[in-house]
């Protein structure tokens, strides 16, 4: 971001997040990344309901601009059913806001997407779930089906991706299942997130990056390669997020 005052870096804001199982909620420091908050919350068997399909963006950030979640239905971390509370410092000092508090959920809504405008956020609370394995389905697809609202509202979670320069997508849906996560099913998600996603995306992003002009061709003759129907630990190996009941 550019500016020409005083830019704060909440990146180094870390520590171990407070998991509350009763009121299913879990306060984490706003420097943690969505992905690092998923492992840690999936290693005690448990999920975030609603994120968005990239691990990388700070929960802070991701709260801060209503990082966009995964479906119709599948909101924001900033939606009221995910963001619980925030805690930081503002002008007047410390501030401590929670949904639960009678006196809190005005002056809460005014932070949901608060772009950094009321202070600095040191913590975020949650909603949290039960962490469950998730049915994906992978297709290939025409661009046009994308805005159709029978094909958004087929799964509680629908993503489509689209190369630029092409008619195709890669459309994913996601649903629940009553399988229950394990630490397997994390370690073998790690696994796939490094080799089957991380490595995969820098390299095509880094190729974009200093040979723009071939991208539209490739782009244009490349046919996304759609997956047989599996059963995974989470409706993105990146998040490890669950699905909404």
């Amino acid at each position: 971001m550019l500016t020409d005052g005083t830019l704060f870096d909440a990146r180094m804001l870390l520590g171990e997040p407070i998991l509350d199982e009763e009121r299913q909620v879990v306060e984490a420091p706003a420097g943690l990344t969505i992905g690092e908050l998923g492992t840690w919350l999936a290693l005690r068997g448990w999920s975030l309901p609603r994120a968005g399909t990239s691990a990388h963006p700070t929960l802070g950030g991701a709260v801060a601009t209503a990082s966009h979640g995964t479906g119709v239905d599948t909101t924001s971390l900033s939606d009221p059913g995910s963001l619980r509370g925030i805690r930081g410092i503002g002008a007047n000092g410390a501030f401590d806001l929670d949904a639960d508090h009678p006196e809190d959920p005005e002056d809460l809504a005014a932070l949901r997407v608060h772009l950094g405008a009321f202070g600095v956020v040191t913590h975020v609370r949650l909603a949290v779930s039960r962490g469950a394995r998730i049915e994906v389905e992978t297709v290939d697809a025409p661009l046009d089906a994308v805005p159709d609202p029978e094909v958004r509202a087929s799964a509680p979670q629908v993503e489509a991706w689209w190369l630029p320069g092409g008619d195709r997508v890669l459309l994913t849906r996601r649903r629940p299942t009553e399988f229950p996560l394990t630490v397997q099913d994390h370690r073998a998600l790690a696994r796939h997130r490094l080799w089957g996603e991380d490595l995969p995306l820098t390299l095509v992003t880094t190729l974009a990056r200093f040979a723009p002009l071939p991208s539209p061709l490739v782009n244009a003759t490349t046919r996304p390669a759609p997956l047989p129907s599996r059963i995974v630990a989470a409706p993105t190996p990146t998040t490890l997020t669950s699905a909404p009941p």
